[in-house]
């Protein structure tokens, strides 16, 4: 059992007086099989107190009301949180017949539909990729999945300055390029047009491991394996998860897992910055 502590910070500023605002915030680790979640505490510039409320997906959310103006928020919400030792390799294959047929099953289809489904941003068309984006019905799930882990680990290049609420799953596929956002849902993507169910996750990852994209909010996919369940893939560092991931929620892609969105009665420009720091104890 590895135990973190978990610190995430942000700033943002307005240009012009915000005259009230709602804020929800989605950056508490989940309790799941994998994790405990153990504490946390919320401080905040503006003295509002926080109340909890679930998403759509059932993952909490820090919910601030404010009713006065101001031209500044800072938000610090730190949490303890232990995670079980997994070992991502420790299972059963089910026989590539088996495993075929659950798939091409209507009850699979509906069961998974809300991850099989292509949303804008997990939308691309296979035709356009390379031949060895399309899985064959020879290959079995788990094989095809670590070689897409590796295949994007290797031949797209992270680069933090691109902007990635601008892209596409084709646009990055086109540059090569992106962060772990992008690769996620890439990853998600190329899952999905295969009709393997896939979803978007955000947590943190363990700073300690020098991982690529560990000093931020961290993005990796799920992925539903026939037989095995729902599989952790972090095409950002060609890994599997483990025991250095911390996960806070999961989605169809990342507009459901944005960490914070607001609703403000404002005008002008904001300006955001934060910061997350993990420590293992």
């Amino acid at each position: 059992m590895s135990i973190y502590q978990v610190s995430y910070q942000t700033t943002n500023s307005y240009e012009h007086l915000v005259k009230e605002a709602l804020f929800s915030l989605l950056v508490l680790p989940v309790a799941d099989d994998c994790q405990s979640f153990v504490s946390y505490s919320v401080d905040c510039n503006l003295q509002r107190q926080h109340y909890l409320q679930p998403n759509l997906y059932g993952f909490d959310q820090l919910m601030f009301r404010v009713d006065h103006s101001f031209d500044q928020l800072s938000i610090i919400v730190n949490s303890t949180v232990e995670v079980a030792e997994i070992n991502p390799f420790d299972f059963e294959k089910q026989s590539l017949t088996d495993e075929n047929a659950m798939m091409e099953s209507l009850d699979f289809k509906v069961t998974y539909q809300p991850f099989l489904f292509q949303s804008q941003s997990t939308r691309i068309n296979l035709s356009r990729l390379s031949p060895e984006m399309t899985k064959s019905v020879s290959v079995k799930c788990v094989d095809f999945l670590q070689f897409l882990n590796a295949y994007i680990y290797k031949n797209f290049k992270f680069d933090d300055d691109v902007n990635s609420l601008l892209n596409t799953p084709k646009s990055t596929w086109e540059k090569k390029q992106g962060v772990c956002q992008d690769f996620a849902q890439f990853f998600i993507a190329v899952c999905r047009a295969n009709n393997i169910p896939a979803r978007y996750v955000s947590g943190y990852l363990n700073q300690g491991e020098g991982h690529i994209g560990s000093a931020m909010l961290h993005a990796w996919v799920e992925v539903f394996i026939p037989g095995l369940g729902w599989q952790g893939y972090d095409p950002t560092n060609n890994l599997l998860r483990d025991s250095h991931y911390i996960k806070v929620c999961h989605g169809v892609d990342y507009e459901d897992c944005s960490p914070i969105k607001g609703i403000l009665n404002t005008q002008g420009d904001n300006f955001t910055e934060y910061k997350v720091e993990v420590t293992q104890q």
